[in-house]
Parts: structure tokens; C-alpha cells; sequence
């Protein structure tokens, strides 16, 4: 599952991904879902559909399909002039035009460099473009800004169009990083993404811009080799998914909810990405590679109904030191779920650290477990005689946090 897109013309949300069927119909690349029954449109645009949006009445899909781009008349999918020579990977509407970025070079045969503007009956480019790859565009204070993987004239993963050239924003993004996606919210510009501190970014895969300066978000997320995927806002609250553990010091498995002074997490335990996040008959909606949620089988979508419940939110005291992002992947406990007992598996690499601690906390951020000095790469542990729920565990060197997580007694 690679997007999702609520349409308030029609009330009904489509979904777009890499895949053929959705429960047992044919669909190649794109469902509707009314809130009842899944629906194929024709026989689909083809796959894997990125990005979809409804402009001028139809609906648009986008993606390493033919040609790139295509849209439904309500009878059929039709081309979108000639086409893109690439893959569609975002699509934003703004003032009666349709933006259009991705991997491309040129737009119904014009040289656009992965930014192209589709107005009803005719494409047109944006200067000359950016370079490598582009995955989203916003709007921010009536300017356009588009975020991706490139580096030209200095400008690094994202830039602003002044209706001339392309120009920096602050000074970009360092190191190996990227942007993935944008949102408004409580009038400054969010960018989610891959990009750490360490490599002199204004935050951990998550930053904001009030148009003149770069700040972080409330300690940003943490988990190895993690990113942002997607936003969404609802109930005047930042949802955020992607590939993460952690946010703002409390444990996130995915996804997490920003409500302007602090972090929470929802709660629940995935077995894959999010990559996906919105908001369809004001619930939440997130699609990905997961396939199971806290143990239940949820086949790559699912819907929140979890009301106001949240796991955790702000800083746990006990986890208030940054982990080392970098070491994270290395410590993995199965199952998890747990029933009766569980096995913690640390890398060979960790076990050249000295005095590796485990420890286990409630909620309350109490200590129920503790194991120390552990020198070998599976080391079995039993329930401690604890109550069902969700409880979280860090992994220590000497007096440095490795990495935190969270772990679901059944």
C-alpha cells in the first residue's frame, strides 16, 4: 500500500499501491472503498499507484504506470496529454493548476526535470527543474516549495521557486537525506523525511520552517535507518508515520501524533512500515507493508478505532537520554507479542560493548525486570509474573541508552 486519498466530492477513499486485488477483485494498482465494499475503476490504471488527487472534476493517478500518469472520466482511465517519460510520485493542486513531480525529464515531451504543471489541457515546466528525484510539493505563504533526494546550485532536498529560479531553503539538509513529505500545520511548513541531527539538520526526520528559520519538533523521531513517510492532520493534531520507534523520548511503533507541545504514541505493536496516513469519515486511515497489528492480522490497511486513547506521551523519565540511533536495528526481541516468554536477540556487534543492561518498565515508568551483564546473542526471559498490557524496555551500555521499545504481554 503506497498511498491513500479521501475524496470529499464522492465521500469514498481510494487507494493506490503495488498490488492487483483487493479482496478478490481485480483492481491493478487502485480500489475505491465507500466504507462498505471495495470497488475496482475499469480495469485500473496499472502498477504500483503513487499519488492520487481528484483536479478538474476527475481523478488523477500517478506512478510507475504507462506513461506515468493517468486519470478517470468516471467510465474509463485516459492519457494525460502524452504523458510523463517516468514515474509519478506526487501529485498537489493549487490554484487550477495540477503539480506533478517524480522521476522524469520530460512532460508531454517537454524538459521538466521531475517538476511539471499540468493546467486542464496542456503541460509546462518549472524553469529548468530540479534533479535526481522529487517526491512532494506544497504550497507555504502562497510560495511553492518541493522536497525530494537532490543537490543543484547548492540547494540540497529542498527549494523554494521565487517565479524565477529555484532557490535554498535555509540551508537544506545534510548528509544522506532526503524529503518525503509536507504539511501545514499551526502556520509553519513540516517536513518529514530522513535526516539526523548528527549530520547537522534542525532535527530527527522531522523539522519545521516558519519561512525565515529551521527548528525541531519536540526532539524529533528516532529508530535505525528510520524515516517519515506521511502526515496527516486531525482533531487539530500532527500525525506522522513512516519507519521509526520512537518520538519525542516515548515510545511510537510507526506512528505517533504531535499536538504542538508534545509527542504521543497510539499504542499498538506493527510488524512492517506505514506508509501511508489519512483521514476518511473522520477516522484514521494508514496503509503499508504491515501485516499484522499488537498480533492481529490487518493486511496492509487498516482504520484507527481506538477513540482518545494514546500509549504514552511527553518524556518517560526513565527514557530520557537519546538512544544511538545507529545501534537500534541491532536488538530485536520475538515474539512480540509475548505470552509466556520471549527472546532477546542483540547483535555480535553489541556484545563487544560492556555491562549490557535490560531493563523493563511499566507504564508509570516503574522497573518490573531487570537483566544485567549480558554477554550472549539470544538470551531467553520469562513473564514476570506481569499483568497483560504494554510495557517498555531499554537496552543500556554502561550508563549510555542503546535503544528503547515497547513490548505487549498478552
Amino acid at each position: 500500500m503506497r498511498t491513500l486519498y479521501s475524496d470529499t466530492v464522492d465521500s469514498v477513499l481510494y487507494v493506490g499501491g503495488n498490488f492487483i486485488t483487493a479482496d478478490g477483485d481485480t483492481v491493478n494498482g487502485l480500489a475505491k472503498w465507500d466504507g462498505t465494499a471495495w470497488t475496482a475503476l475499469g480495469s485500473g490504471p496499472g502498477w504500483p499507484v503513487l499519488a492520487i488527487t481528484r483536479y478538474n472534476g476527475e481523478l488523477y493517478a500517478g506512478g510507475a504506470i504507462l506513461n506515468g500518469i493517468s486519470k478517470w472520466d468516471g467510465n474509463s482511465w485516459k492519457s494525460v496529454g502524452t504523458g510523463i517519460n517516468g514515474a509519478v510520485v506526487g501529485l498537489n493542486v493549487y490554484n487550477g493548476k495540477l503539480y506533478v513531480v517524480g522521476t522524469f525529464d520530460t512532460a508531454g515531451g517537454i524538459l521538466s526535470n521531475m517538476v511539471a504543471i499540468w493546467d486542464g489541457s496542456s503541460w509546462s515546466n518549472i524553469g529548468t527543474g530540479l534533479e535526481n528525484f522529487v517526491a512532494a510539493t506544497i504550497f507555504y505563504k502562497g510560495e511553492l516549495y518541493a522536497g525530494g533526494n537532490f543537490e543543484i546550485g547548492g540547494i540540497r532536498e529542498i527549494a523554494k521557486w521565487n517565479g524565477v529560479n529555484w532557490e535554498k531553503v535555509g540551508n537544506g539538509f545534510f548528509g544522506n537525506s532526503a524529503v518525503n513529505t509536507f504539511e501545514v500545520y499551526n502556520n509553519e511548513l513540516y517536513v518529514g523525511g530522513y535526516f539526523i541531527k548528527a549530520n547537522g539538520n534542525p532535527g530527527n526526520y522531522i523539522a519545521k520552517w516558519d519561512g525565515n528559520t529551521w527548528s525541531e519538533v519536540g526532539g524529533g523521531m528516532s529508530g535505525g535507518n528510520g524515516q517519515i513517510y506521511d502526515f496527516v492532520i486531525h482533531n487539530n493534531e500532527l500525525y506522522a508515520v513512516g519507519v521509526f520507534t520512537g518520538a519525542g523520548g516515548v515510545v511510537a511503533d510507526h506512528i505517533a501524533k504531535w499536538d504542538g507541545n508534545e509527542w504521543c504514541g497510539l499504542g499498538s505493536i506493527l510488524n512492517n512500515n506505514i506508509g501511508t496516513v489519512e483521514v476518511y469519515n473522520n477516522e484514521i486511515f494508514i496503509g503499508g507493508g504491515f501485516t499484522l497489528i499488537d498480533g492481529d492480522t490487518l493486511n496492509y490497511i487498516a482504520k484507527w478505532d481506538g477513540g482518545s486513547y494514546v500509549d504514552t506521551c511527553g518524556t518517560i523519565s526513565s527514557l530520557v537520554e537519546e538512544p544511538n540511533i545507529y545501534l537500534e536495528d541491532e536488538v530485536k526481541i520475538y515474539p512480540n507479542p509475548i505470552s509466556f516468554s520471549s527472546i532477546l536477540y542483540l547483535s555480535d556487534r553489541l556484545l563487544k560493548e560492556k555491562k549490557l543492561t535490560f531493563t523493563l518498565y511499566n507504564l508509570l515508568g516503574q522497573e518490573v525486570k531487570r537483566m544485567e551483564n549480558i554477554n550472549t546473542s539470544q538470551t531467553k526471559f520469562h513473564r514476570p509474573g506481569l499483568e497483560s498490557g504494554i510495557y517498555i524496555y531499554k537496552v543500556m551500555s554502561d550508563d549510555s541508552i542503546i535503544t528503547f521499545g515497547k513490548v505487549v504481554f498478552q
